[in-house]
């Protein structure tokens, strides 16, 4: 005999069929795994758009698992040896590696000149009384690394100053021992960025002298690259590195105060410092015509040795 069945009943279990008879995609959707992507770069304030972007989820919003690896050795090298899958450097090393050959491609740039806010500067003596590129022409100046952005632009200011930038002589200074070299005489200038360079201001014995101003505003310092091989066979993650990039460096360049006790604990500078020095300024895209005015100056004054299109260094799949 069978038993009556009410109205509630009857739907209850019409439901429960329904999803039993489900495909299992529809039952129970799960999001799909991260794809693990290792990240090299100097422990610097031009990071902290990869280090917000890591905290606040964005790169898993795009699908990466993201890990960041500090490293103060040459990027190019650590990216073709296999170290790293994107590596961040100095762009006048990434131009230098693809004028010799190496397989890189760009995928984002990191830092760019900004003339409100000079993260990168040379230390001179206060006292000094050089203004012209005459003044420093027999001069020792200190460089980061020879070849590199400062040297360029202390060329440039020495040769559209009155100046002969044959004249010049370089030695590498690391950026942390910048200030006291310039102190002690062992060089008339020297390249340094924040926060070393407000040690330097801090003794009230230094001023700054801003010759990357002479690269032109928006002008690409550092970047971001892979190896063209990885980029080929793994295009999907290359847009979405480019895409968590454009996104997490458009709210950090909006937003400094707010990423001051990260960059602290990345960086191990103290927050006090970095909440008043200047931070560097992001680009969210790297253009063409962006990257070629560095080409074109770091030809012209030696630290490439002939000048070439910058489309044929950009990634094609973050165009």
């Amino acid at each position: 005999m069978m038993r009556p069945t009410n109205r509630a009943t009857f739907l209850m279990g019409t439901v429960a069929a329904a999803v039993a008879g489900l495909p299992c995609r529809l039952r129970a959707q799960t999001a799909p795994p991260l794809t693990t992507i290792r990240l090299g770069t100097a422990g610097n304030d031009d990071a902290t758009p990869i280090v917000y972007a890591q905290k606040a989820g964005i790169f898993a919003k795009y699908g990466l698992d993201v890990q960041i690896n500090k490293s103060p050795g040459p990027a190019a090298a650590a990216l073709v040896g296999g170290s790293y899958d994107f590596g961040k450097a100095a762009i006048t090393t990434l131009l230098q590696a693809h004028e010799n050959g190496l397989p890189l491609t760009l995928v984002a740039g990191a830092s760019v000149e900004n003339f409100n806010v000079p993260y990168a500067a040379f230390l001179m003596k206060k006292e000094s009384p050089a203004q012209s590129g005459k003044d420093f022409e027999g001069k020792l100046i200190g460089l980061v690394a020879l070849q590199g952005i400062g040297e360029v632009a202390m060329k440039k200011f020495v040769d559209e100053n009155g100046g002969d930038p044959k004249l010049l002589t370089f030695i590498e200074v690391p950026t942390f021992t910048a200030a006291g070299s310039v102190d002690t005489g062992r060089v008339y200038a020297s390249e340094c960025t924040y926060p070393a360079i407000q040690v330097g201001l801090d003794s009230g014995r230094m001023k700054t002298a801003e010759f990357y101003r002479e690269l032109g505003s928006g002008s690409v310092l550092t970047a971001w690259s892979v190896k063209r091989e990885f980029s080929a066979s793994h295009p999907d993650i290359v847009r979405a590195f480019a895409r968590a990039w454009r996104e997490a460096s458009t709210y950090t360049n909006a937003h400094h105060s707010a990423t001051v006790d990260m960059m602290a604990e990345f960086t191990a500078i103290p927050a006090d410092v970095i909440a008043k020095m200047p931070r560097a300024t992001a680009t969210p895209t790297l253009a063409p015509a962006q990257l070629q005015t560095m080409i074109d100056v770091c030809a012209k004054y030696g630290a490439l040795k002939t000048r070439f299109a910058a489309a044929d260094f950009i990634d094609p799949n973050i165009r």
